[in-house]
């Protein structure tokens, strides 16, 4: 039961970042021009945006397809569907975020604590990923439900085949004596 309410409330959490950013609109590396930023950063993130351009319609969109993708990983989460390749998902977009976004959580400077929200959220979902391969199957998540009707779900939701062994697990069918014939004398 700690692993289901884990899960929904990390689920929660980005139903929740995902609305801010969403009415927020694009996000701007502002953290660029701040002072104390180190030069690998400045030169990174000029990188990405370089990459994508600046043009104004390509970000915004790219921050509304952003916003999106994080309310299906939520709503994924929070309902438990396809977790192991969710929980994937959620920390390649989660760093994604923190080194282009948020600059790797810049600018550092000798008072900086703060690295950044995507970092975290990164780490929570590994860690989900690791509580998943320990504890198995749960029966708390659309998963259980799919998995009964569709044979080969198992493998985007969970890692092994807990519910479905291999065929050379399986117990083997039991040997019955071969039929007799009726010889006859001649």
């Amino acid at each position: 039961m700690r692993r289901c309410s884990a899960r929904r409330g990390r689920g929660v959490t980005i139903a929740v970042t995902a609305a801010a950013q969403s009415r927020q609109g694009e996000r701007e590396p502002s953290h660029v021009q701040q002072r104390g930023t180190t030069h690998i950063n400045v030169r990174w993130v000029r990188l990405r945006l370089c990459r994508i351009g600046l043009r104004a319609r390509f970000v915004l969109a790219l921050a509304y397809s952003i916003a999106a993708i994080e309310t299906l990983l939520a709503l994924a989460l929070i309902f438990g569907f396809a977790r192991k390749t969710t929980y994937i998902l959620t920390a390649v977009v989660c760093m994604g975020i923190w080194t282009v976004a948020e600059g790797f959580g810049g600018p550092y400077t000798s008072t900086s604590t703060d690295i950044g929200a995507a970092v975290m959220y990164a780490v929570v979902a590994a860690a989900l990923l690791v509580l998943s391969l320990q504890c198995g199957p749960s029966r708390y998540s659309v998963d259980h439900y799919i998995e009964k009707r569709v044979n080969w779900w198992h493998w985007v939701a969970e890692f092994g085949a807990h519910n479905h062994p291999a065929p050379s697990q399986r117990a083997p069918a039991p040997i019955s004596p071969p039929a007799r014939t009726a010889t006859t004398a001649t």
